[in-house]
């Protein structure tokens, strides 16, 4: 399964880079023109209103899934508000809330030739037991920021999106490539920087599917749980 992500990130710097044989296209607005796959961008919300759900996948034979996570954003201005709400999901057991993360981002600067953002900001992570405070590394408050740039190095080839989030929990680096107009292939590699353990990085890989401003699908694999999630958000 590791091999699977980093091939799935090999895959979309190829196509960002012209490593290929099939013509790409540049990244269009989408629903989630503010996120990559769980941190958001620098960027704006295209709709006022958005919402996702992301369910994990135990078994997608039996099927065995739960609801990991559910998120709503609105977009103010130059101000998003996100809102997240992770429930744990340990598979044949009920599924109970774990935490919230209410984010404030503010996008300073916007250079629309460079195709770049600057924003900064601040979050909340709320839970309600012992186990929870554990799992947020006792870490209920934190500034952020971001930093977002679209990169077309060639003509004849798709772009591709990088982005770096960071606050005091994690440092998240996102890519996104635009494989075909309604398909972008998705990279994102976090580093938990407040964990004292080994194993402090995770990948997750995929694709997701676009339907300008009506709704978005995600298909992803992620190292840590070695399990496959879907994310699907609407915009209105």
């Amino acid at each position: 399964m590791k091999r699977f992500a980093c091939w799935c990130g090999s895959l979309l710097i190829g196509l960002a880079t012209g490593v290929g044989t099939v013509s790409g296209f540049e990244l269009e607005p989408s629903v989630n023109s503010a996120g990559v796959i769980e941190y958001p961008t620098a960027f704006d919300q295209f709709n006022d209103n958005t919402a996702h759900a992301t369910i994990e996948l135990f078994d997608p034979v039996q099927p065995d899934l739960a609801l990991e996570n559910v998120r709503y954003g609105y977009q103010s201005g130059p101000l998003q508000i996100i809102g997240d709400v992770f429930l744990l999901t340990t598979p044949g057991q009920e599924h109970d809330f774990d935490h919230a993360v209410l984010r404030l981002k503010l996008r300073l600067l916007q250079f629309d030739i460079e195709h770049t953002a600057i924003a900064v900001g601040g979050l909340a992570r709320i839970t309600d037991d012992k186990a929870g405070e554990e799992r947020i590394n006792n870490l209920p408050f934190s500034f952020l920021g971001v930093v977002t740039t679209e990169l077309f190095p060639f003509d004849d080839w798709g772009g591709f999106q990088i982005n770096i989030y960071l606050d005091n929990r994690v440092a998240a680096l996102g890519l996104k490539g635009q494989i075909y107009h309604f398909i972008q292939g998705l990279v994102e590699i976090d580093f938990f920087h407040a964990l004292e353990r080994e194993d402090r990085e995770e990948i997750k890989a995929g694709f997701e599917i676009a339907g300008e401003e009506d709704y978005y699908f995600q298909l992803f694999f992620a190292e840590r749980t070695e399990h496959v999630f879907v994310q699907i958000g609407v915009g209105y």
